[in-house]
């Protein structure tokens, strides 16, 4: 009778290590994913005011010379984050409201 005791002690402490193991590993996992996608929000946060950021620079641009266009684009650096903002030639005389695009890379 005692040894099976004995074994039944065995079985529930090696149950136990496992189970503390496989917690241990979701937890880490868990923790890693949440990390990866702080970062990750993070980065589009600043590549959203980055590219608003150019198209406001943009506006600026064209309230003072409403003719003024970019051509091919117009490049911007704002805190490392590389803004090409788009501006398209003016149409018609007088310029009439134009589409503006920005386009964020690091």
């Amino acid at each position: 009778m005692s040894r099976q005791r004995g074994l039944v002690l065995g079985l529930v402490v090696v149950t136990a290590v496992v189970f503390a193991a496989i917690s241990y590993a979701a937890l880490f996992w868990a923790l890693h994913l949440a990390r990866l996608s702080g970062a990750v929000d993070v980065r589009l946060l600043q590549a959203r005011f980055a590219a608003e950021g150019g198209i406001a620079w943009a506006m600026q641009q064209l309230a003072y010379n409403p003719a003024w266009s970019s051509g091919v684009g117009t490049d911007l650096t704002l805190n490392g984050i590389h803004v090409d903002v788009v501006i398209p030639a003016c149409a018609a005389t007088p310029c009439l409201p134009r589409k503006l695009e920005a386009k964020v890379s690091y």
